[in-house]
């Protein structure tokens, strides 16, 4: 056997101090595995200073003998403890030709996947036939050495936040995701995975379209992988499990055909909606190529008050009000993440009024754009109450990233279900609006507008209600205007204050995530401005009552 990495090829590394031992033991270790159906690739290792380096190629198997090393005691179950944790895809086996006490197991932990007795794998049969069972069930792997990236590595995992996955990670996740089960043939055998990645959202992970080739033929089958962070992708199976699998309709509904863990990082991996084929793509995609027709799909059929969707149930009224639901958002825990936003308002305001030869000014806690003056988000939006609020499961982060549109088929399909869960009824359309906002192509009425004209457009809009505005200069705010109306639909009883109320502090909470582009950071504060100018008009008509 060649002593190298190969991903054609199970990989069982032995650490095990005297070569004898390896020599003896080796065609034990492959009574073993060959039942498993693979071509097995053994290497032997002498010194412990190798451990974290090769794991970092993520091998199938570590054989360790407990007594590895030469410092103290049983120093190989200390080594396994030491990696156990943070590569939990790799089986950990750690083996003796003398009996280990309970002892040291409960010093040394986490334990090994499994224990091996050097005596028995060479005197019993029966012995070696249960390892192998115990082998069968425990990995859950597939063999896949080649994943290309449509645009290179670099390009493909730039919308991941913070530290990056590298090559190898992405391998080993793949590899966990496409497992299907031991043994297969070559004709069955997914050999590469090709991913294309889709437009990103907001959430720091990457997400790709993922397409399996087996005997260099690509499938007709496409599957969508998000690649996240260890613990997001955990909570994203959760909340799947909990809120999707039985309560959305199966042809929105994507099904989960694999997930992996390698320490840091998580992956899971979707089927497209009906089946894929096609070209599937992110709403997205769609809008910012003009092209709004998936949005008027999403509201005729997500929307649609007659669906059997997670809007169709009968909502629960919430004995919180309303600006303290809000308050308890992940945003509103930084004080930091607060004061940015406030001086980002601020400051946005002065520009965009500067650009357009506005007429700006600060007096008394205020700020006066033009010949309105407006109150803080913060002091506005949280020093009173606003009154109770209807919740439902939602999504919880539907911008028209997370929704996958076919345009053959006009299927459609969400995906990423990090923040499902129970939230303020508007929260899935206020989100689906806002990303109908900031990806419509640039200005489409072909005008200079200022600041004045984004924030009048908006306060129509709002001043609209439920209805439609004959006309408006974006052709984006009817869109916007026809995702309100199925908001109304679905949600008679929930007052329009609420739905003003929560764009007004979604977009300002969006103030700080990202360096928005001009254009895109103009109409954020058009909107939070035109909320702001909407609430505290009503809030004094509704006192003076």
């Amino acid at each position: 056997m060649s002593e190298c990495f190969s991903g054609q090829a199970l990989t069982v590394i032995v650490y095990e101090n005297e070569k004898s031992q390896y020599d003896d033991l080796l065609r034990y270790y492959k009574m073993i595995f060959s039942p498993l159906g693979y071509q097995c690739n053994f290497i032997w290792r002498t010194r412990r200073t190798e451990i974290a380096n090769d794991l970092k190629k993520h091998p199938h198997v570590v054989i360790c003998d407990v007594e590895f090393g030469n410092d103290f005691p049983h120093e190989g179950l200390e080594t396994i403890a030491e990696y156990r944790i943070k590569y939990p895809h790799v089986i950990f086996v750690a083996c003796s030709r003398q009996p280990i006490k309970i002892k040291q197991f409960g010093i040394n932990y986490p334990n090994a996947d499994v224990v091996m007795s050097k005596v028995e794998i060479r005197t019993s049969p029966g012995y070696r036939e249960y390892l192998s069972s115990v082998f069968r069930e425990k990995i859950q792997r597939n063999l896949i050495d080649d994943v290309e990236y449509v645009g290179g590595f670099d390009s493909a995992m730039s919308s991941f936040i913070g530290t990056k996955p590298k090559p190898d990670d992405i391998k080993a996740l793949v590899s966990l995701v496409t497992f299907v089960s031991h043994g297969q043939q070559a004709d069955t055998s997914i050999q590469k995975v090709v991913l294309r990645s889709l437009s990103g959202g907001y959430s720091g992970s990457s997400v790709f379209e993922m397409r399996v080739c087996v005997q260099g033929r690509s499938l007709g089958v496409p599957g969508v992988l998000k690649v996240s962070r260890a613990e997001n992708a955990r909570v994203e199976l959760e909340n799947y499990n909990r809120f999707v699998k039985w309560f959305l309709p199966y042809t929105w509904r994507v099904d989960v055909m694999g997930e992996g863990f390698i320490g840091d990082f998580g992956a899971v991996c979707y089927s497209f909606v009906l089946g894929g084929g096609g070209s599937p793509e992110t709403v997205s995609h769609f809008i910012k190529e003009g092209i709004f027709e998936p949005v008027s799909d999403v509201v005729k059929t997500i929307f649609s008050e007659s669906s059997q969707s997670w809007y169709s149930y009968i909502p629960l009224i919430s004995d919180m009000d309303i600006s303290s639901y809000y308050s308890q958002a992940p945003f509103f825990r930084k004080p930091q993440r607060i004061n940015e936003a406030n001086s980002q308002f601020k400051n946005f305001a002065r520009q965009f009024s500067r650009i357009g030869n506005v007429s700006f000014e600060e007096r008394e806690g205020h700020i006066v754009v033009g010949d309105e003056k407006y109150r803080s988000p913060e002091d506005l939006l949280f020093s009173q109450d606003w009154g109770k609020f209807a919740r439902c499961i939602c999504h919880g982060d539907l911008n028209t990233n997370n929704i996958m549109y076919e345009p053959t088929k006009k299927a459609i399909a969400f995906i990423d279900f990090q923040r499902t869960g129970y939230a303020h009824a508007f929260v899935d359309f206020i989100s689906f609006e806002s990303s109908i906002r900031l990806d419509a192509p640039g200005d489409m009425s072909g005008k200079n507008s200022t600041i004045l004209d984004f924030i009048n457009m908006e306060l129509d809009a709002f001043n609209a209600e439920w209805e439609m505005v004959e006309e408006i200069p974006e052709q984006y705010m009817s869109h916007i205007l026809a995702v309100r109306q199925a908001a109304h639909r679905n949600f008679p009883d929930e007052p329009y204050q609420n739905y003003v109320y929560g764009s007004t502090v979604h977009h300002w909470t969006l103030m700080s995530k990202i360096k928005w582009p001009e254009l895109k950071m103009l109409r954020i504060l058009g909107v939070i401005l035109a909320g702001l100018n909407w609430l505290e008009r009503n809030k004094v008509a509704r006192e003076s009552k």
